[in-house]
């Protein structure tokens, strides 16, 4: 068992492995002050690969990268210049090896896509900001079953409460994008409103949650149709923060956090 997590004391990302009943810690060796917002997989060579913020208000170099091979890192820098660490990223391995992060420039206010082929990094813009505030936080993404296509979901925001997410499907230079769901009532420390897995039939399906609302969608011939939907019960917040998978049965599985009785409730859901 691998888990991932920024020492904010030491400025480090740091791998805990667990071999039995024993875990070992293993720090990501960096200068900077690394571990933000990381996303992590597994490859296919059976490394992890992950990918954290070093972020501008520590003077960092941008978003590092690094593959752990069981003893030793290897680390890279993915994309260089000053990123704050707040607008998430997310990290998939296409089917030929290559290494996808989507990521918020905070400078520009755009979602950007770094990419890895064969030992080198390359960035491209997924999409501009054109009128809006900003798009492109809290970006979440997976492999089409055809091993290169990429699918994700992000946040538009045309005021700091109010927004639409958005979904991309394509590669690097070539994205297709439509509105999926309008959203406000979020504050600026919202994290993961959107989230998204692949059904049986490669269709997205996406999960959006704000403080109030909770609104699950499928993408069927570029026609966004409702599952479920729900409005927090009086008294009651909800996390902002919600990831969704589907099994192997067809099973939609949703896990979210809303407030209560503190430190707040951690709920799972499962269709039928």
């Amino acid at each position: 068992m691998w888990v991932l997590y920024h020492d904010h004391t030491h400025g480090d990302q740091v791998l805990g492995a667990r071999i039995g009943s024993d875990w070992s810690l293993h720090p990501m060796p960096n200068s900077g002050h690394d571990g933000w917002y990381g996303s992590g997989t597994v490859s296919a060579r059976g490394t992890l690969l992950t990918a954290s913020y070093d972020p501008s208000g520590f003077e960092g170099a941008g978003m590092i990268y690094g593959e752990w091979n069981g003893s030793d890192w290897t680390i890279e820098l993915a994309a260089g210049g000053s990123l704050d660490y707040t607008g998430g990223m997310a990290l998939v391995q296409a089917g030929d090896g290559s290494v996808h992060v989507a990521f918020f420039d905070d400078v520009l206010g755009e979602i950007m896509l770094a990419t890895r082929t064969g030992g080198e990094w390359t960035v491209t813009t997924v999409e501009a900001g054109g009128d809006a505030l900003d798009i492109g936080y809290f970006p979440d993404m997976v492999v089409d079953p055809d091993g290169s296509t990429l699918h994700m979901v992000y946040l538009e925001r045309a005021t700091a409460s109010t927004g639409v997410v958005r979904y991309a499907r394509g590669g690097p230079g070539a994205f297709e994008m439509m509105d999926v769901v309008e959203v406000a009532g979020f504050s600026g420390s919202a994290r993961d409103i959107a989230t998204l897995d692949l059904d049986a039939f490669g269709r997205p399906v996406i999960a959006t949650q704000t403080k109030s609302d909770f609104t699950v969608v499928r993408l069927v011939d570029g026609a966004v149709q409702p599952i479920t939907s729900f409005s927090a019960a009086s008294g009651i917040t909800l996390g902002q923060q919600t990831e969704i998978e589907i099994d192997a049965q067809g099973r939609t599985h949703i896990v979210r956090w809303q407030s209560g009785e503190n430190p707040g409730t951690v709920c799972h859901a499962v269709s039928g």
